[in-house]
């Protein structure tokens, strides 16, 4: 009797054995985590960052790799579990329920092309038992001007950046004369890359071709959240006069995810600087947006935005702000993507740095919005009078300003609704949003005769009377 039961249970076992070698009909050995990878914008001469796509065996059995192998070959370079060479990769073992990594960059070859350029390619991953596993492939490169010196610095005199193709900066550069940015030109700022400007500047974005200047990293700090979004990714553009009084133009120019947004120190005080920014964006920027010292400024149809420190510091010269949004919510979100935590000061601040070193200040805001999160957005230095500032027809998350220079404003309360997103929802894919809600008090506040010379908004929506506080209008 004994023997008859060992007997059954030998037999037991090697049915159950034979059970969990057995696989349903159609079942894969190999599985992969995406059937597409599709790269963001690649610089070509400069590798990307690197993607990863997951290889699983979902089988109750050691799976091995057969054969690997890309269609092309050329552009795209792979890794599985440390293994760069494809002829290599024949002896990778993935255990029962495991999985691998495969590590996919991206090198395409600069050529003379203006136009972007489109890659694909397909990888081939096909196990022992003859399943085969594709990846397909895809990126766009773009040939660009690149700026780069042994010593990390670049002089120019009387300089174009022109639309044709991206400009990749890895230097300071140093402008004398003039700078010009035609309508379009886009510049990739490399890390503790800079723009110092000595002269004049002509920034001549438009509404459909504007000017953009930001961080050269166009690939994804995480899945839903691109390295845009990430500030302090360059040093910043500084307007430093050497003589005289020049102007800086600039229209449909956004200025972003940099340390410093725009920078415009004077030291004579004889001779004052003219920056005229219009329908523009500095937005996303570890210290400061909008900096103006000794300079005179008339700033219109633009969005300051997002600084860990004062989106706008004012200090000596005349600086008039025309249906401006000035909005601080540096880093309000709930992802920790930024490399420096938000100051705990107001949106605006306007002083006079320097006794003796800096001109008088007198600063207006009409049409405005000034929000952030302190309870007092807008402040003046202790040396200055209320009368250095005006504001009327403005929304304010700011104490109550008294001098008779300011009027018709709405101050904030405590649940108002300004903006459709001043709050960064990343699993949601929503990114702040500086137009006004259907509910924002900053609706129909505007003081009409400024629809004279201001009658679009930044959007090109067309303004109605009495029109919407800030640089969007509802629509």
């Amino acid at each position: 009797m004994r023997k008859v039961l060992i007997f059954i249970g030998m037999l037991l076992t090697i049915l159950t054995s034979c059970r969990d070698i057995t696989e349903p009909s159609g079942a894969k050995s190999l599985v992969l985590s995406k059937d597409t990878l599709s790269f963001d914008t690649v610089f070509t001469g400069a590798g990307t960052g690197t993607e990863i796509v997951m290889l699983f065996n979902p089988t109750k059995t050691v799976q091995y790799l057969e054969r690997v192998w890309l269609e092309s070959g050329i552009d795209f370079h792979i890794n599985i579990d440390g293994e760069t060479q494809t002829e290599h990769m024949s002896e990778i073992a993935i255990a029962a329920g495991d999985s691998a990594y495969i590590f996919i960059k991206v090198y395409i070859d600069p050529t003379d092309a203006s136009a972007p350029l489109y890659k694909e390619d397909n990888l081939f991953i096909q196990s022992r038992s003859g399943d085969i596993a594709t990846l397909h492939l895809e990126a766009i490169g773009w040939n660009v001007n690149r700026i780069r010196s042994a010593s990390g610095r670049t002089d120019l005199f009387n300089a174009t950046f022109s639309a044709s193709k991206p400009w990749l900066i890895y230097d300071t550069i140093v402008v004398g004369g003039t700078l010009r940015l035609e309508a379009g030109a886009r510049l990739y700022m490399h890390r503790n890359a800079a723009i110092y400007c000595e002269g004049d500047v002509i920034s001549e974005g438009t509404r459909f071709a504007p000017v953009i200047i930001q961080g050269d990293r166009l690939d994804k700090l995480f899945d839903s959240v691109p390295y845009a979004y990430a500030a302090g990714q360059w040093n910043g553009f500084f307007l430093m006069p050497q003589r005289g009084a020049p102007t800086w133009r600039f229209n449909y120019t956004e200025i972003r995810s940099g340390r410093m947004g725009l920078y415009a120190y004077n030291e004579n005080m004889a001779e004052r600087p003219n920056l005229i920014l219009t329908n523009s964006r500095i937005h996303n920027h570890t210290k400061y947006g909008l900096v103006l010292v000794n300079t005179d400024a008339q700033v219109a149809n633009s969005e300051i935005s997002n600084t860990a420190s004062y989106c706008v510091f004012s200090a000596g010269g005349n600086h008039i702000f025309e249906h401006t949004t000035i909005a601080s919510f540096f880093n309000h979100t709930n992802i920790r993507i930024q490399s420096t935590t938000r100051e705990y000061v107001e949106a605006v601040y306007v002083d006079s740095i320097n006794t003796g070193k800096t001109v008088e200040s007198h600063v207006v805001f009409a049409n405005c919005i000034i929000d952030g999160l302190q309870d007092n957005n807008l402040v003046l230095g202790d040396t200055l009078q209320q009368s250095s500032i005006e504001a009327h027809n403005c929304y304010l998350h700011a104490d109550s300003i008294r001098d008779a220079n300011s009027y018709d404003n709405v101050y904030a309360q405590k649940n108002d609704t300004v903006f459709k997103q001043n709050y960064y929802r990343y699993k949601e894919y929503i990114y702040y949003d500086f137009t006004l809600d259907s509910i924002s008090p900053a609706r129909a506040i505007g003081d009409a005769s400024l629809l004279d010379h201001l009658p679009i908004d930044r959007n090109g929506v067309t303004r109605v009377s009495p029109p919407d506080a800030g640089c969007y209008q509802y629509q």
